[in-house]
């Protein structure tokens, strides 16, 4: 295996503080900071130390103007983008501006990032309506899931839709832009979690959801604490989840002032992007705001048929007795193309019989873990999917 290098041909590890002997795999989770945008953000805090006063005088002017760059970078109106620490907290302030409606019915699926979900399901019940989930199987098509969230959304009336299009928990790759068509047929709002997208998908936003939120911290690989919420229906309003002294400005002014919250992840933003133009993919007068080779354009299309390789490995962990459980499987997404296949499968059991719970939320939906006990031998290359064998079901048979 060749090891990466940057523009300049220096190892590419050379630009990430990560630990000696560890390889990091899992960007999509928390991200990783290069020194050189760690540094820039120390420089701003050490700004802001030396002069507190004047920093936050000038912060709101600061910010619009990263703000707008950002905006530009995404390749969306600056007049829709406002800053939010991460995509969590952006569908919060979706939630927060939807309380004050009466009877708010919620769609989400099962695919769903925990946190965003159970957002959504405390919007339900706090304005008494009720939430309903959409089972997608991982092996269906692209028609099989706008057919599915159709089918659900005739027959349980949504206020607010919302869906991921990277999805967190099996790196599957969601066809937004037919899922916000039908969802708009029915009269429902629908938000999309672009968690993963920004530095993954070259053309991140979908310009036909409401809302869209998306991480800047995984991908992009801006400091912790940078994310955007774009806001596409002017007709809706949203307001920051704190009242500061920007609370009567406009969207999205109204959000570049939290009072005393530190900003250098969102002013440093566009200086991380830039730095992985200049550093890793070449000149940055070479790059186009929408299409930055090699990795969106690259990485665009893996989500798809990596979900598609996970599909048929956790199948085949089905049929050959590694899982009990016979529904169709959900793998965790370690980033675009890379699932790992030990993860889950999708059996919602009462009782854990797996031996690795990779995560809390995953122990919380009890879902089980293979390998269940006795574990059988591990499969040849005659048995691995990889080669071909055995068969897989299609996935209409897998659905259950």
């Amino acid at each position: 295996m060749t090891a990466l290098a940057t523009a300049t041909n220096a190892p590419a590890r050379s630009l990430w503080r990560f630990a000696e002997g560890e390889t990091q795999l899992n960007h999509g989770s928390f991200g990783g900071v290069p020194v050189a945008i760690l540094n820039a953000q120390q420089a701003l805090k050490d700004e802001m130390e030396g002069d507190p006063v004047r920093w936050f005088c000038t912060l709101p002017d600061r910010v619009a103007r990263a703000r707008v760059e950002i905006a530009s970078i995404l390749g969306v109106p600056s007049d829709r983008l406002a800053m939010v620490p991460n995509a969590s907290a952006g569908m919060s302030v979706v939630y927060s501006s939807m309380a004050g409606r009466e009877r708010i019915n919620v769609m989400t699926t099962n695919h769903g990032y925990g946190a965003v979900v159970m957002g959504a399901e405390r919007l339900a019940r706090r304005t008494g309506g009720h939430s309903a989930i959409v089972a997608i199987p991982l092996g269906a098509s692209d028609e099989d899931i706008v057919g599915r969230v159709d089918d659900a959304l005739s027959s349980n009336p949504t206020d607010l839709l919302v869906i991921d299009q990277i999805t967190s928990g099996s790196a599957r790759l969601l066809p937004t832009g037919k899922i916000c068509d039908v969802a708009h047929d029915h009269g429902a709002v629908i938000a999309i979690d672009g968690a993963h997208a920004p530095g993954v998908l070259s053309e991140p936003v979908e310009e036909k959801a409401d809302f869209w939120v998306g991480n800047l911290h995984k991908f992009w690989c801006a400091p912790r604490g940078a994310a955007v919420l774009v806001r596409n229906n002017p007709d809706l309003e949203v307001m920051p989840l704190i009242d500061s002294w920007g609370a009567r400005d406009p969207f999205p002014a109204r959000f570049d002032y939290q009072g005393t919250l530190d900003s250098t992840a969102w002013l440093v933003s566009p200086t991380a992007w830039n730095y992985l133009d200049e550093t890793v993919a070449g000149p940055a007068s070479t790059i186009t705001p929408r299409n930055w080779p090699p990795m969106p354009s690259r990485s665009s299309p893996m989500p798809s048929p990596g979900t598609a390789s996970a599909h048929r490995c956790l199948m085949w962990g089905i049929q050959s007795g590694l899982c009990g459980c016979s529904r169709s499987p959900a793998g965790q997404g370690a980033g675009p193309g890379i699932t790992t296949v030990w993860m889950l499968c999708a059996c919602r059991s009462s009782t854990p019989r797996g031996l690795h719970w990779p995560s809390p939320s995953s122990r919380a939906r009890g879902i089980c873990a293979f390998p269940r006990t006795p574990t059988p031998p591990p499969p040849t290359s005659s048995t691995w999917p990889i080669t071909g064998s055995p068969s897989w079901p299609t996935s209409s048979e897998s659905s259950e």
